[in-house]
C-alpha cells in the first residue's frame, strides 16, 4: 500500500518538510503529492505553469511516486474565476496549454499520478458544481476533454485519480466521468473535531471516527460507481479538537485492511493551517501513525526503477530502498 502527505508550499520545491516528515515517521514516503494551478497571475499578467520535470524527478529519486494535484484555476485564486468555467475547458480555451503540459509528460516518461479537479462536488473550488454556472455533466465533459488531449499527444504515463469528498453536496454518480477515463478512484475526508462547523467539506457533528467519514462514501464508489478500481486517500487527516487523535490513527490503520480493501494508498494532509492536522515529532498521533506505517503492508521509497503503475508492479516493488 502506498502512503504519503500532502505538504503544501514551499515543499517539494524545498524538500525540508518531506525529509522531516520521513524522519518523524522512522520511514520514507512512497508517494508524495504537490499543487500546481493552470495559471499564475500577476502584476505583469498570467502564465501558464509548464510540467515539473525537475520536480517529479527529485521525487522519483527519492524513490516515491509523484502525485500532481493540477487544478484548472490561477494562483492567487477565488472561488469565482469566469477565465476557469467548465466550459471554457469543454471549448477549448486550454487546449494548447493542456497538449504541452501533456507532452512534456510523455518527454519525461515516468508514471505518476494525476489528481485532475478534485474535490469537484463541492462548491469551493471554481471547478466545482455550482460555481461559476458549473453543472455536473459539465465537469464530466471536462474531465473527458482533457484526458482526449493526452490521449492525442500519445501521453500515457499518468494515472488518472478522481478524487471527490466525502460529502454529498454533488452526486458521485453525476461526477464520475466513466471506467475508460480514471484509473485509480480516490477519496478526502477529514475529522474536523470541534473546529469544523464551517469550513470547506466540512461535516457536522464534532469529532468523528475514521468509519463514520468514510464508509458510507467509500461503498457507494467500491460496489456501485467504479468497482474493481483501486482507492486512494487524497487527503485524510484528523485533528485532537473533542477526541483522541492518536488513537482515532490507530483505529483507521485497524479498519483498513479489514473493511477498505480497495483502499491502496493514502496521503495525510501534513499542511500547517488553522485546522491543526499536521502529525509532529515526539507526539503521541505521530507515533500512532509511525507505528502503523512500520508495517511491511506499508511500501517504503523504492519506486524510483518502476517503469509503470500496473497492480504487479504495485503490489510487488522492487526490494532495494532509493536514494534518501
Amino acid at each position: 500500500m502506498l502512503w504519503g502527505a500532502s505538504f503544501g508550499n514551499p515543499a517539494p520545491w524545498n524538500w525540508s518538510p518531506i525529509r522531516s516528515f520521513d524522519h518523524t515517521m522512522g520511514k520514507s514516503v512512497s508517494v508524495v503529492s504537490f499543487g500546481l494551478p493552470f495559471e499564475h497571475c500577476g502584476r505583469r499578467g498570467c502564465g501558464h505553469y509548464r510540467f515539473p520535470a525537475y520536480l517529479m524527478t527529485k521525487i522519483r529519486s527519492h524513490g516515491a511516486i509523484p502525485v500532481i494535484n493540477w487544478s484548472s484555476m490561477s494562483i492567487p485564486w477565488k472561488v469565482v474565476e469566469p477565465r476557469f468555467t467548465l466550459r471554457a475547458i469543454i471549448r477549448g480555451r486550454f487546449d494548447g496549454y493542456i497538449k504541452s503540459f501533456a507532452r512534456a509528460a510523455r518527454r519525461w516518461g515516468k508514471p505518476f499520478f494525476l489528481r485532475f479537479d478534485w474535490e469537484m462536488n463541492g462548491n469551493w473550488f471554481p471547478w466545482g458544481v455550482g460555481i461559476n454556472g458549473n453543472h455536473a455533466s459539465e465537469f464530466v465533459a471536462a474531465w473527458r476533454h482533457v484526458h482526449h488531449l493526452f490521449s492525442e499527444v500519445h501521453s500515457h504515463n499518468a494515472r488518472w485519480l478522481w478524487c471527490p469528498n466525502v460529502g454529498h453536496w454533488a452526486s458521485l454518480y453525476s461526477v464520475y466521468p466513466g471506467s475508460g477515463y480514471v484509473d485509480w478512484t480516490c477519496l478526502d475526508g477529514y475529522n474536523w473535531g470541534t473546529t469544523g462547523g464551517g469550513s470547506p467539506g466540512a461535516l457536522r457533528g464534532g469529532f468523528r471516527q475514521f468509519s463514520t467519514i468514510y464508509s458510507a462514501a467509500y461503498h457507494t464508489v467500491v460496489n456501485h460507481i467504479a468497482p474493481r478500481k483501486p482507492m486512494m486517500l487524497g487527503e485524510v487527516a484528523s485533528n485532537d479538537h473533542g477526541g483522541n487523535e492518536a488513537a482515532w490513527i490507530t483505529e483507521m490503520f485497524r479498519e483498513l485492511p479489514t473493511q477498505y480493501p480497495d483502499i491502496r494508498g493514502l496521503m495525510w494532509y501534513q499542511v500547517s493551517d488553522r485546522w491543526d492536522f499536521p502529525l509532529r515529532r515526539h507526539t503521541a498521533a505521530a507515533q500512532a501513525f509511525s507505528t502503523a506505517i512500520k508495517s511491511r503492508r506499508y511500501a517504503g521509497n523504492v519506486y524510483c526503477k518502476v517503469t509503470g503503475l500496473a497492480e504487479a508492479q504495485i503490489d510487488r516493488p522492487p526490494a532495494a530502498r532509493c536514494k534518501n
